[in-house]
């Protein structure tokens, strides 16, 4: 990655989102697909299953090696292929279920393998408790597994919630999650040692866009946000924690919307990888302190714009204000356009300055080194968005632009 490249991602994404960074990793090598599952495991992260672009089902599972940005086959998943499955890590194993084969059998699955990466071998255990479903959720805290809500083949939404005991290889209802919203769709994670479920779908049509907290010690749920439709309401989002917080990455919806439980804050980070589209079912998780985010499938305006085989490391915040240029010191018109393009300075029309126009993925197009007034044709560019990097006097502003023809 050249000086460039990474002049790019910085000023973009700091901008963008309160200076923190998502940086663009390897594709992964495996192709594009979407309703994978994640555990983690000593810092490490395992992934796999999920739909892919022919529509087929995948026993396929991975190894992500974040340092050395890579990618290793394991033993595959034992059970039937499937997707929308759940997962969760409880004594230093991963254990993976539910899920259904729509396409092919119709079915929705009920059981459950531990995986041992120490052995790189999958163990079938018990199956779960309550009936086969998808769009489930799951999460371990401290030695217990607990997996819950869904969809099954009666196309009920479910709010039964069970945990997992793994030295007894059995299940067990917890009763309380009768008083909060049945759904499926949801997106879970731990946070200081307590259980969260956010957002889903009641039903079919009924948007939920909460955040409810499990309490391990007394099996207590507490509505911790009764509702925020604009930043919350997900629907087969993903999530992973960083520093305390929960990040929650698309789904149906084209932003991240990070969670904070010590001050119950939520806020709107914007499209982070600024691709102009939710991400259905990607693949999200947390390895040495920095989130991982990708895959899915691509919605774009309303339509289809297919599944997606990218990665994004997220690395939290910095303070960057020293380096940054005035949002009103530079103009770019119009902001969309056939490709004719003029940048100025607002205060100084004889100033000198640097442009650089990077596309969505960090390519470098073009460079200008610029006096005042400056038209920028780039008619011979793609339809599509591009960023102009400014520099002047040793700081930065990135200013958007779209073709449109």
């Amino acid at each position: 990655m050249n000086l460039r490249t990474l002049l790019f991602l910085f000023m973009l994404f700091s901008t963008q989102l309160f200076s923190q960074t998502w940086t663009p990793q390897a594709p992964p090598p495996f192709s594009a697909r979407n309703e994978m599952v994640s555990f983690m495991v000593n810092d490490v992260a395992y992934a796999g299953l999920g739909d892919t672009a022919t529509d087929a089902y995948s026993t396929a599972f991975y190894r992500y090696d974040a340092v050395a940005d890579t990618w290793v086959s394991i033993a595959p998943f034992p059970g039937p292929a499937r997707e929308r499955a759940v997962a969760f890590t409880v004594n230093g194993k991963g254990y993976v279920g539910l899920g259904d084969d729509l396409s092919t059998t119709g079915g929705f699955f009920k059981d459950f393998y531990s995986y041992d990466p120490l052995a790189d071998a999958w163990s079938k255990i018990a199956d779960f408790g309550g009936s086969g479903r998808s769009d489930a959720v799951a999460f371990g805290i401290g030695t217990t597994g607990y997996v819950g809500f869904g969809n099954d083949s009666t196309g009920t939404s479910k709010k039964d919630f069970w945990k997992y005991n793994s030295t007894a290889n059995t299940w067990q209802l917890i009763t309380s999650s009768s008083s909060i919203n049945e759904r499926w769709g949801a997106t879970s994670f731990v946070l200081n040692g307590k259980g969260y479920v956010v957002a889903g779908v009641k039903g079919s049509n009924f948007f939920l866009s909460d955040v409810q907290e499990f309490n391990p010690a007394n099996n207590i749920w507490t509505e911790r946000v009764f509702a925020d439709g604009l930043n919350l309401q997900f629907i087969r989002a993903r999530a992973f924690v960083v520093n305390n917080k929960a990040y929650i990455c698309y789904g149906n919806q084209d932003h991240v919307a990070s969670y904070n439980p010590a001050n119950n804050e939520v806020k709107n980070l914007g499209d982070v990888i600024m691709g102009g589209e939710s991400r259905v079912s990607p693949l999200a998780f947390s390895v040495n302190g920095k989130g991982y985010f990708g895959m899915g499938y691509g919605l774009i305006f309303g339509g289809n714009s297919g599944l997606r085989n990218d990665l994004w490391e997220f690395s939290p915040a910095v303070s960057t204000s020293e380096y940054l240029l005035p949002e009103t010191a530079f103009s770019i018109f119009p902001s969309m356009g056939g490709g004719h393009f003029t940048v100025y300075a607002n205060d100084e029309p004889t100033l000198e300055y640097q442009v650089d126009i990077f596309n969505t993925q960090g390519r470098l197009m073009r460079h200008l080194e610029v006096v005042g007034k400056t038209e920028l044709h780039l008619e011979d560019f793609s339809p599509g968005t591009y960023y102009a990097i400014i520099r002047e006097s040793g700081k930065i502003l990135t200013k958007k632009m779209v073709i449109s023809r």
